[in-house]
């Protein structure tokens, strides 16, 4: 598992390739994540298969779970899917959302869908 995991996350790679405890352990104890353990699930899902099922109800815990495990796939996906998601009615949390986890691509493409349809959007 360990390969696996070191070949999809940074955080991995980190973790048991450098001077760390869990470099020399079978099992490694994942601290920061007071949420539920979807996002971690789904991630470690993610690692194995390379997909991600991407909705509005898990977004925030999708893209916690991946910027905190550092698994640069999983983010871009992410930020695909709130790109294309985009519209008038939630565009501005789609923002917030993009602004919270620093995805710079989406918050560029977004803050120019905002500029275009401004007069439209009821804030």
């Amino acid at each position: 598992h360990k390969f696996l995991l070191i070949a999809t996350s940074d955080y991995f790679k980190a973790m048991f390739n450098g001077a760390m405890s869990e470099s020399q352990s079978d099992h490694v104890e994942l601290k920061g994540f007071d949420k539920s353990s979807t996002g971690v699930e789904s991630m470690i899902d993610f690692c194995y298969s390379g997909l991600l099922n991407i909705t509005f109800n898990n977004i925030d815990e999708l893209l916690h779970a991946a910027t905190h495990l550092q698994i640069n796939n999983a983010i871009d996906l992410c930020s695909k899917f709130l790109i294309e998601s985009c519209t008038i009615n939630n565009c501005i949390d789609i923002y917030k959302i993009a602004d919270l986890y620093s995805l710079s691509n989406a918050l560029d493409i977004i803050r120019l869908f905002i500029s275009k349809k401004f007069s439209f959007i009821n804030v």
